[in-house]
C-alpha cells in the first residue's frame, strides 16, 4: 500500500480494541500486508468521534498509520472498505474464537497474506451456518502452516512412506503420525490420539466427511492447545454459557407447557 507523508495506507479488520487513557483506544488488527498490527485511535471513545462506531469487529476498514518504525503505531485516517459482517450465537463465538487465535497465535508485524485471507475466507463462509465446522478447521489448519508448525498429513513420522488410507495412525506433538502396531496397543495408547489413514488425507485435500471433520478438530484443538501454552480462548467458555443457558431456557419451557 501507499507509504509516504500521510503514512501507509492498509486494508484491516479489528480483532481487539482495550481502551487507552481518557478517550482514545488500543488498537489490534489483522491487516491485508502488514500481517498483525496494533494502533493509538487517539480520540476515538469520545461520544462525538465518527471512529468509535467505524472500529468494530468483523468490519473491512482503511487505515492509514503513522509511527512505522514503532510497534505501536498511531491511526491517522480510517474509512469503512465494506460492509460489517454480523454473526448471531452461537456463530458469533466461532468468529470470536478466530480473533482470539489471531491475537494469542500471531506475531505482531509477520507480514504473510496467507493468514489474512483464509481470515475473510472463514468469515464469509461462517454466514452459512452449516459451514461453521469446516470453516474453523480450514482457518486452524492454514494458521498452524502459516505458523511454521503445519501437520503432515501425507507422509508418515520420519520417513518418506505415504500416508495409507486403511492403516491407523497413532499421532505424536511434534512428530507426526506413526502406524499404530502391537507394542503400542499393549502400552495402552489413547484411542484419542489414533487416526484412521483415510481421515488424514480428507484433512490434506480439505475435503472434509463427518469423521475427518472429527479428526481434524482433535487434532487442531491439541496443537493449538500447545501453542496457548495455558492462555484461556474465552470464546469457548461463552459459548459454554450460552448452551447451558439455553438448555436451562428449554427446561422452564417445557415445565411451562
Amino acid at each position: 500500500m501507499y507509504t509516504g507523508n500521510r503514512g501507509r495506507e492498509t486494508v484491516c479488520f479489528v480483532i481487539r480494541a482495550v481502551p487507552y487513557k481518557e478517550s482514545s483506544l488500543i488498537i489490534d488488527a489483522l491487516s491485508m500486508d502488514m500481517g498483525r498490527i496494533s494502533f493509538v485511535a487517539k480520540g476515538a471513545r469520545n461520544v462525538k468521534s465518527s471512529l468509535k462506531s467505524m472500529l468494530q469487529l468483523f468490519t473491512p476498514l482503511k487505515v492509514t498509520l503513522k509511527g512505522l518504525n514503532n510497534s505501536l503505531k498511531t491511526l491517522v485516517e480510517c474509512s469503512p472498505a465494506g460492509k460489517q459482517i454480523t454473526y448471531l450465537p452461537p456463530t458469533l463465538f466461532s468468529a470470536l474464537y478466530v480473533n482470539e487465535l489471531i491475537y494469542f497465535l500471531y506475531r505482531i508485524e509477520d507480514d504473510s497474506t496467507g493468514v489474512f485471507s483464509a481470515y475473510v475466507e472463514a468469515l464469509d463462509n461462517m454466514l452459512d451456518e452449516r459451514r461453521v465446522e469446516q470453516s474453523l478447521r480450514n482457518f486452524e489448519l492454514t494458521l498452524l502452516e502459516e505458523l511454521g508448525v503445519g501437520v503432515d498429513f501425507y507422509h508418515e513420522a520420519g520417513s518418506d512412506e505415504l500416508i495409507k488410507p486403511h492403516t491407523w495412525y497413532f499421532y505424536r506433538m511434534n512428530h507426526g503420525f506413526v502406524p499404530v502396531d502391537q507394542e503400542m496397543i499393549s502400552a495402552n495408547i489413547s484411542i484419542e490420539d489414533v487416526y484412521r489413514g483415510g481421515d488424514l488425507l480428507e484433512i490434506l485435500e480439505r475435503h472434509f466427511t463427518p469423521s475427518s471433520l472429527r479428526a481434524a478438530k482433535r487434532i487442531c484443538r491439541k496443537n493449538i492447545q500447545y501453542l496457548l501454552n495455558g492462555r484461556e480462548i474465552m470464546s469457548r467458555k461463552l459459548y459454554i454459557d450460552y448452551l447451558e443457558s439455553s438448555e436451562k431456557s428449554d427446561e422452564s419451557g417445557n415445565r411451562n407447557r
